[in-house]
């Protein structure tokens, strides 16, 4: 249990890093609880049979008036995959649940999401390959935020099943969705 502290990824290299969570509780009072500030890929994998606990405050505390990341109970600035078959609540009080600000693949898991404002949100991609997500957000529940022509972001759902409860848009995405598999409620 780390109660008001931060796992913090910086790898200067652009090398992979993997997260193994086995039945943690991570809480962040003032800022994200896991944030990958520089890293070629992060990995958060999630042990089997454990349950994992990510929340952060209602408030964060920035540098300076200028900043304004992370913003999120898990951030990423890089790209983020979450796998495994173990459960993952996240519990984003501030604004988002899991953002990434590149690639967001999940290839499996238990996920339980609950945002203030957006859920689960990549601003390239965000892909679901397999296992279970559930969102409750105050604003959309599945989103991408690149809306520069050509280059937009895009939702891929291939696999899982997805129970999304949602102030906003259940999936929002100007680059276009793609439901090609699981179950969506």
């Amino acid at each position: 249990k780390l109660t008001n502290g931060q796992i913090s990824v910086d790898v200067k290299d652009k090398g992979v890093v993997r997260l193994v969570l086995n039945g943690v509780e991570i809480t962040n009072s003032t800022s994200s609880a896991i944030f990958v500030e520089e890293a070629g890929k992060a990995i958060i994998s999630l042990q089997e049979g454990t349950e994992n606990i990510v929340s952060d405050g209602t408030k964060y505390v920035y540098p300076d008036a200028s900043t304004d990341e992370p913003n999120s109970a898990i951030f990423s600035k890089d790209n983020l995959t979450i796998n495994g078959t173990g459960k993952l609540v996240v519990k984003g009080n501030y604004n988002n649940g899991i953002t990434s600000k590149d690639k967001l693949r999940i290839t499996g898991g238990i996920l339980d999401v609950r945002a203030v404002d957006d859920a689960v949100m990549g601003r390239d991609l965000v892909a679901v390959q397999a296992g279970t997500l559930t969102v409750d957000a105050g604003g959309h529940g599945i989103k991408t935020t690149n809306d520069t022509e050509g280059s937009e972001g895009y939702i891929s759902l291939a696999g899982g099943t997805f129970i999304i409860k949602s102030g906003k848009d259940a999936l929002h995405s100007k680059g276009g969705i793609d439901v090609s598999g699981g179950d969506l409620r």
